[in-house]
């Protein structure tokens, strides 16, 4: 029920995929379907959600992405239907094996049960059949042609390199006491003010770098043409 970083992810996610499966029946042949080429598993980390909530889930990411199929043919919608039914799981767990699950991913978070939120990154792995991670999408924002490679890899065992990763997280400021929340203040004024300050040399140091043919004399322009 996050409707945070978890909800941008997941329409994120559901946007990609609807498009994955109006044209999986096409021309592109290297789109991917939940069910079909990966299946798709998400665990809530909130220790109070229950079964119940991740039908829930569940029934409305089916819904969703049951729209781009009402222009396949039956036999293609019965297929695809199926494949997305099997393939798509929502589920929840204990607080200690969604701990065991989050670390294996390298995942921190905290719940912080005074606010009732979970604070925690946007991340998503691709694990191939013997449970090996092979890549990350990181932040709230999946891309059709990393995503596709990113199954292509898990599917042949193939580990990408992990790189730079920048996670993208739910932190409930709100819920922080007060010296935190100034800090966080603070650091935006700070972020935003050191762009200011950026963009306000650069413009100035392209100013003073710009010749002014105004005040060239004729002498000027005969040197500089010679």
């Amino acid at each position: 029920k996050c409707g945070a970083v978890c909800r941008a992810e997941l329409n994120s996610l559901t946007k990609l995929l609807s498009v994955e499966i109006g044209v999986s029946n096409k021309k592109a042949i290297d789109s991917v379907q939940p069910g079909r080429d990966f299946d798709l598993v998400v665990v809530s980390l909130h220790p109070k959600e229950t079964f119940a909530d991740a039908a829930e889930k569940k029934a409305e990411m089916i819904k969703n992405l049951s729209v781009p199929m009402e222009k396949l043919t039956p036999e293609q919608f019965s297929v695809a239907r199926d494949n997305l039914e099997s393939g798509t799981h929502f589920t929840v767990a204990s607080p200690e094996d969604v701990k065991k699950l989050a670390d294996a991913m390298g995942v921190t978070y905290t719940y912080d049960e005074k606010a009732n939120w979970v604070n925690h990154p946007g991340v998503a792995a691709f694990v191939n059949k013997g449970g090996q991670i092979t890549g990350y999408n990181t932040g709230d924002v999946f891309y059709t042609k990393p995503f596709r490679t990113a199954v292509a890899n898990a599917n042949i065992g193939q580990v990408e390199p992990p790189g730079d990763i920048k996670l993208l997280g739910c932190i409930q400021v709100t819920g922080a006491s007060p010296a935190f929340r100034y800090v966080v203040t603070m650091v935006n004024i700070f972020g935003v003010l050191t762009a200011l300050g950026v963009g306000s040399y650069i413009y100035r140091s392209v100013k003073a770098d710009k010749p002014n043919y105004n005040n060239l004399d004729n002498r000027d322009l005969k040197d500089s043409n010679e």
